[in-house]
């Protein structure tokens, strides 16, 4: 009898240790390109030089990459003549966040062909309750100054 309560106690013994809480769980980790990526429909105001060259509707693609990064599409069509913007695609894009609310696109250097035509420039902002406030500083081929694009939309 006693041998009997004994391996009874031994395996309850076993058993409450096997089913601990420490188990190998996957924490709910937010990852920042993930949680920006999506379509954000909103406007896009032009500035040459501090002068307004009006506003358009617009449209920003944002796509998450590997490596925490993410792809950030302006949709071409804003603008006209030599100051209209084509799709321009800018890869590599950082993502961070302290809170899981505020995402920011610290500056980030801009280099991409579109065509035969190389921009070069900045692009920052940030995402919060899904609205983009993004800030395109681009510097068509041999254009002396910048097109500031301004981007305002949710998602």
């Amino acid at each position: 009898m006693k041998l009997k309560n004994f391996l009874a106690m031994m395996a309850i013994a076993l058993c409450a240790v096997a089913c601990s809480d420490n188990d190998d769980k996957k924490e709910d980790t937010v990852i920042p390109a993930q949680e920006v990526a999506g379509i954000y429909n909103g406007t896009l105001s032009l500035s040459v030089s501090g002068n307004d060259q009006g506003t358009s509707d617009s449209q920003v693609k944002i796509t998450a990459e590997e490596g925490g990064t993410v792809q950030v599409l302006l949709v071409g069509g804003a603008g006209e003549g030599m100051m209209s913007l084509p799709d321009i695609a800018i890869p590599g894009i950082k993502v961070h966040t302290s809170d899981n609310v505020t995402y920011i696109l610290p500056e980030s250097a801009v280099d991409v062909t579109v065509g035969s035509v190389k921009y070069t420039g900045s692009l920052q902002g940030t995402i919060k309750d899904e609205k983009a406030d993004l800030i395109f500083t681009l510097k068509p081929g041999a254009m002396p100054m910048a097109i500031t694009a301004t981007f305002v939309g949710t998602k």
